[in-house]
Parts: structure tokens; C-alpha cells; sequence
């Protein structure tokens, strides 16, 4: 049904004059990242990348429940605090997407199979953002996490509005 569904929203699209090629499925990505002195692989997999009326979109798919507000941008410290982590995930998508095609016209979203009818809700940034400022966030989100990550004083625990993995311990 949520397969049936999501090539009904894809016809919808194009019979409303929109022209849609998809580029890539399941697309493993990765990218070095300098940070202070060392650098980083980022990797991560796309679930679909195509081309919207000629621009890049970076579509992940959920299976929950997504609130558009989840995906607005427009301060470091609420990315920092865990509570959007889906904003954080298409945000790293993006940042690897445009080092390894610069200059490419880019969007992203999640399409949530619970929404019906399936929808794409794109990432947003505050309001009047230019893209060398949103651009800019990106990589300082980037190298705050960082930060965070290889900060020896911080103590990694548990968030507790999430449940635990199969390898972590209760």
C-alpha cells in the first residue's frame, strides 16, 4: 500500500506539469570533513535522489510520523540538542550532496508514509535566508557537532525520549 501510495503522489506530481527523473535509490555517499587539524569521513545513504524541474532533491522516507517543524531551520543549538534529529540527517545529506556536486540546485525532505496523502516536506531555513548563509550553517553545525563528539569532559547519555537500540543496554 505505502509503495502503491507513493507512486500515486508521484503521478499526481507529474500530471500537475512537474517533471520528475529519478537519479538514484539507496545511494551510499560519503565525504571527508576537515576538522581543526584532523578530518573525518561522513557516510550516509540516501534513500531517493532526483531531479524536480531540473533541481537536485534528496527525499528520505519515514515510516512515522513527521512534523514540518522538525524540519525548520533556523538555530545551531536546537540541531545541537538532539530534537531535530531529523533536520540534522537531511542537513548532512545536503552538506555531503553539495561537496560532491557543487553548484548543484538542491532541496531535501522526508515524504512520511503515515501523511496521506504522501506529501514531500521540504527542509526549511528561517525566513530570507540566502544560500550562502544557509550553506554557512551547515558547516557550522558541522564542526560544532564535532566539538561536541571529541569534547573528552562530555558525558554521552541517553536520550530519553528515544527508544534503545539493539545494542545498547536498558
Amino acid at each position: 500500500q505505502y509503495l502503491l501510495n507513493q507512486i500515486n503522489y508521484d503521478l499526481r506530481e507529474i500530471k500537475t506539469g512537474h517533471q520528475i527523473k529519478i537519479v538514484d535509490l539507496e545511494k551510499k555517499v560519503s565525504v571527508e570533513i576537515a576538522h581543526k587539524s584532523d578530518k573525518y569521513i561522513l557516510k550516509g545513504t540516501i534513500d531517493r535522489i532526483d531531479l524536480r524541474d531540473g533541481a537536485y532533491r534528496i527525499i528520505d522516507y519515514k515510516t512515522g510520523t513527521v512534523d514540518p517543524k522538525d524540519l525548520k531551520l533556523d538555530e545551531i543549538e536546537k540541531l545541537l540538542n538532539g530534537k531535530q534529529n531529523k533536520a540534522v540527517q537531511l542537513l548532512v545529506y545536503q552538506l555531503i550532496f553539495e561537496q560532491l556536486y557543487p553548484k548543484s540546485h538542491l532541496e531535501s525532505g522526508i515524504i512520511s508514509s503515515r501523511k496521506i496523502p504522501n506529501q514531500f516536506l521540504g527542509l526549511t531555513y528561517k525566513k530570507g535566508m540566502e544560500v550562502e548563509e544557509k550553506s554557512k550553517l551547515s558547516k557550522e553545525f558541522i564542526q560544532r557537532a564535532f566539538d561536541l563528539m571529541l569534547d573528552p569532559e562530555l558525558e554521552f547519555k541517553h536520550n530519553e525520549d528515544s527508544e534503545y537500540c539493539n545494542y545498547c543496554k536498558k
